[in-house]
């Protein structure tokens, strides 16, 4: 129960994976909407203020007065929205854009400095400024949490020395060596890695040692040295009444990046090398099932079709630097950019190849237990893109899980892709079944019938043509 422009708005919304929805009512108006998706979407939340906004008017015009807006419009780098947030102008009054999670107009700037959002007083925002008064970094305001965005082209400046951080940067494990942490550097400053894979930036230690994350200040840590120095421990501070967890630095070093692709037995590919999958694919949240045809070659050209009967079909195309996607219903649209890009590298011959190849950068993050089984976590880095994190099976070299955001025409898609039946084929392990899963879209399950190695393919079927 909350109030819009002086109205009772009576709401409540909910979700799970691939379905959202989302009821609202304000009596005082005669007015009440539902919203049901077969999509994990913000649409129906965003209808809170769309639905009053549209059908009963526009927001009330914002006092004369009001600060330049101007400043404050441009684009933010945030890890905790997978990408970009962007801050614009519209009607006289900011507006952010958090990809997948919320537009929303910002009422004035209160006296604290904080613009609260007018589709929901549970978050505000608030802008940082340098010694010259330019606004270079946005904050956001959540529950008691504090996320950091710096803005698009603006080099944070260390706070430590660098040099100084790297002598923390490492692997800490627990006494019964089945908790983790990673201490790691990122925006120029000391960052710790949680078991979900989050990462924190740190605060610079205070009076008592303590290091407080950026975020929440009731999350923080504190190093153990000894006289000359050296790492010896990891205190970690939990919110509420948890007790300090204590960590020590990890006795069994990391592989290298050469010994991962060792384990993993890549076999060798060349320009001419073909293969075609085919089998079933189910996607769970509709109820939709149909057939798949996947033709790959070398590293650089692919075809993915997936006929859903009635329903339509779905094409992918990718030819060295050319890529198409088409989808019944609408025009085929040439590929580019971040899309472009992560379609060349979700090629099979990239994912499961030799990524030292296709990526800016490798690095073995950290080991850790997947269904039982110890895996090392690897970090796939290229310009532009969300970080790739891949899972590799520590005994047999199997990928058995990969973690990345897809940024496509709709905006960021955070996404999880689980391998499972591992088979050998043609000197290579291929894997049977793949899910794949996002909140967004739910699960899409893909069951391998047939794999094929060496085949004849007309060159043109990595190319695709508006249909007729």
């Amino acid at each position: 129960m909350r109030n819009w422009q002086g109205q009772r708005l009576i709401e409540h919304g909910g979700a799970i994976p691939g379905f959202s929805a989302e009821v609202g009512l304000l009596p005082d108006s005669n007015l009440g909407f539902v919203v049901l998706t077969n999509t994990k979407s913000e649409l129906p939340s965003i209808a809170m203020q769309l639905v009053p906004q549209y059908l009963l008017g526009e927001l009330p015009p914002v006092s004369k007065g009001r600060p330049d807006l101007k400043p404050y419009v441009g684009r933010y780098i945030a890890d905790f929205a997978n990408g970009i947030v962007t801050i614009s102008e519209r009607n006289g009054r900011l507006v952010i854009d958090i990809p997948l999670q919320v537009e929303s107009a910002l009422h004035p700037p209160r006296a604290d400095g904080r613009w609260s959002l007018v589709q929901t007083d549970q978050l505000a925002v608030s802008f940082d400024r340098d010694k010259k008064g330019g606004v270079v970094g946005l904050r956001l305001h959540k529950a008691g949490h504090e996320l950091e965005a710096p803005r698009e082209g603006v080099v944070v400046a260390p706070e430590i020395p660098l040099t100084e951080l790297q002598k923390y940067v490492g692997r800490y494990v627990d006494a019964t060596g089945t908790r983790e942490l990673s201490i790691d550097i990122q925006n120029q400053r000391l960052a710790v890695r949680l078991p979900n894979n989050t990462t924190l930036d740190l605060r610079p230690p205070d009076a008592a040692g303590r290091r407080a994350t950026r975020a929440n200040a009731a999350i923080a840590l504190a190093f153990e040295e000894s006289p000359t120095g050296v790492v010896t421990a990891l205190n970690f501070y939990r919110p509420g009444s948890q007790s300090v967890m204590r960590l020590t630095p990890a006795s069994d070093p990391l592989p290298t990046v050469a010994e991962i692709m060792t384990l993993r037995r890549i076999p060798s590919v060349t320009t001419n090398d073909s293969v075609r999958s085919t089998g079933r694919v189910r996607f769970a949240q509709s109820g939709v099932e149909g057939r798949f045809v996947s033709v790959a070659a070398g590293d650089d050209r692919l075809r993915v079709d997936i006929d859903l009967d009635r329903i339509g079909q779905i094409q992918v195309a990718l030819n060295k630097e050319r890529g198409w996607a088409a989808v019944t219903g609408a025009s085929l649209r040439e590929l580019a950019g971040k899309e472009l890009r992560q379609t060349h590298l979700g090629h099979p011959s990239v994912t499961f190849g030799d990524w030292r190849k296709h990526y800016d950068a490798v690095r073995v993050l950290r080991t850790g237990q997947l269904d039982g089984r110890k895996i090392y976590v690897v970090q796939l880095e290229s310009a532009g893109l969300p970080p790739t994190l891949v899972s590799v099976d520590a005994e047999t070299g199997d990928l058995p899980q990969i973690q990345q955001t897809w940024m496509g025409a709709g905006g960021a898609m955070p996404m999880t892709t689980t391998f499972a039946d591992y088979r050998a084929v043609g000197g290579m392990r291929v894997p049977y079944r793949s899910v794949e899963t996002s909140e967004m879209t739910g699960s899409k399950i893909y069951e391998v019938e047939r794999v094929e190695i060496g085949v004849e393919l007309n060159p043109d079927v990595f190319t695709l043509q508006p249909r007729h």
